[in-house]
């Protein structure tokens, strides 16, 4: 278990610096030792789709469908994946399962937060408005400063392109001691 989470970590630290294929070589070697471990699995998805192989993607997450039909993080990725293959009402679906699974507390989890987003994107672009919006307000409720430290990552990037690199300095130094570790 010691190795699989050493050889964990020191591919999402090879994925991390921009190398994917280091990255899928060492989740191999640790889906060899644990070929249930379904968090290398999920991360297997994941480099497959940095390397923009998406056969390789859909086979690993048939896979972890197997060991895992209600895995958040999973049901997450599916909905992706059908996303950015158009299959708009199965990415709802997929969404729909994945939120069910996910504890309401009171913190907004990352996973929680990424599938409240992309399910706010999949709904708009069917369309349905007044459905979007409640989700909107559902994430706004639960991280209602998240709103202000995109608006402020945009204008950093935005600085950043034009060439105003004191500008974005700050404006990430402000992002970073307003939400350390934020994403934004």
């Amino acid at each position: 278990a010691q190795q699989v989470e050493y050889l964990r970590l020191s591919a999402e630290s090879a994925e991390a610096q921009g190398n994917a294929g280091e990255a899928d070589q060492l989740y191999k070697r640790a889906r060899e030792l644990e070929p249930d471990n379904l968090d290398v699995l999920n991360s297997m998805i994941r480099t497959a789709l940095l390397r923009e192989d998406r056969v390789r993607a859909e086979e690993l997450l048939q896979e972890a469908l197997k060991l895992s039909p209600e895995n958040p993080e999973t049901l997450v990725t599916q909905a992706g994946l059908f996303f950015m293959g158009g299959r708009l009402e199965d990415a709802e679906e997929a969404l729909t399962r994945a939120l069910a699974q996910l504890p309401k507390a009171d913190m907004l989890t990352p996973l929680r937060a990424r599938a409240l987003e992309m399910m706010i994107e999949v709904i708009t672009r069917q369309g349905r408005w007044a459905d979007a919006l409640v989700y909107t307000e559902v994430l706004n409720e639960a991280n209602p400063d998240a709103a202000a430290l995109k608006s402020k990552y945009d204008d950093a990037m935005e600085a950043y392109q034009a060439g105003d690199m004191a500008k974005a300095k700050q404006l990430l130094l402000e992002i970073e001691q307003q939400s350390p570790g934020n994403p934004y």
